[in-house]
């Protein structure tokens, strides 16, 4: 899909909508595209290049640019097995981009069925401050050691993530309020054999969110998961002064992300700040702390 394009597919039934067969291929979505595609009441359980609704070649690469969308919707699939993305080579990659967009939704009641499957070994699945990833079951399946988002065959198949905000519901719950909601999340490294997981890595700015993640995070056995994208943060400083009569020589005001800490540096009259780090894993201070509304005030000491 080239750029800024808008394209939507409907596969005949049981067909698939997109197939990269060559050893290598690439399908990309570039920037701010917009594929759509609505796969409407698949019977078939079987997984092949003509049946699952994209389909990878080993070491093929479906890769969404930043901006980009592929929005999947696999409605009235019955107990098909066969699953939405299906990867049936080793090294098959799968990346979405900077502000991109992936959903995939299916009704399938099926445990077997998976949204994503890498097959075989060596499958990766990376994104870093992503706008959504919507990995969700709109039907309710059984659970069992098979049951699971994503798949990955052998035992080096990963899940990659950075700079998100991760919402994870639990099987059976159809609702949008989640079970689980932890944020941020940095540095997330799954490692998969078939769909169990075994987590490698993550980080936040509170060992209380590091533990709760550790101990509940999963894609098996889950109705949904979300990832969602963390606002950048924006600063703005208001007017300054080399007037020593006016306040504004002496008080830095501005706006920024509500509870953002701040710390200012060019010149060595400024002091250390005080205000420790919310990130667990830092050591650096901040001279201020933006309150609920975003403004910020710091005074500098006298002279």
């Amino acid at each position: 899909a080239s750029e800024n394009s808008k394209m939507s597919l409907v596969p005949q039934l049981n067909s698939s909508a997109i197939s990269l067969l060559a050893i290598g291929a690439r399908q990309k979505k570039k920037k701010n595209a917009n594929v759509e595609i609505q796969s409407n009441g698949r019977s078939t359980n079987i997984n092949n290049n003509n049946t699952n609704i994209i389909w990878l070649g080993a070491g093929s690469l479906v890769q969404i640019d930043e901006g980009g969308r592929l929005a999947i919707d696999a409605i009235n699939q019955g107990s098909t097995v066969s699953n939405v993305i299906h990867a049936s080579g080793s090294a098959a990659t799968l990346i979405v981009g900077k502000d991109s967009v992936l959903d995939i939704k299916s009704d399938s009641i099926s445990q077997n069925q998976h949204l994503i499957n890498f097959a075989l070994a060596s499958g990766t699945f990376q994104f870093s401050d992503a706008k959504k990833i919507n990995l969700q079951r709109t039907g309710i399946g059984g659970t069992g050691s098979n049951s699971g988002l994503i798949s990955m065959g052998g035992s080096t198949g990963v899940l990659d993530v950075d700079v998100q905000s991760v919402k994870q519901w639990s099987n059976g719950n159809l609702s949008e309020e989640a079970d689980y909601n932890w944020t941020p999340i940095f540095n997330l490294h799954v490692r998969f054999t078939g769909t169990v997981m075994r987590l490698d890595s993550v980080s936040s700015i509170s060992q209380e969110t590091v533990d709760s993640f550790r101990a509940n995070f999963t894609t098996q056995n889950v109705q949904r998961i979300l990832f969602e994208k963390i606002p950048d943060v924006n600063v703005t400083i208001n007017e300054l002064s080399e007037d020593k009569t006016l306040e504004i020589s002496h008080v830095i005001t501005g706006i920024a992300n509500p509870g953002s800490v701040i710390r200012f540096t060019g010149d060595v009259a400024i002091p250390t700040g005080t205000i420790p780090s919310p990130d667990m894993n830092s050591i650096e201070t901040y001279h201020v702390q933006a309150d609920v509304n975003g403004e910020y005030r710091y005074e500098l000491p006298a002279d």
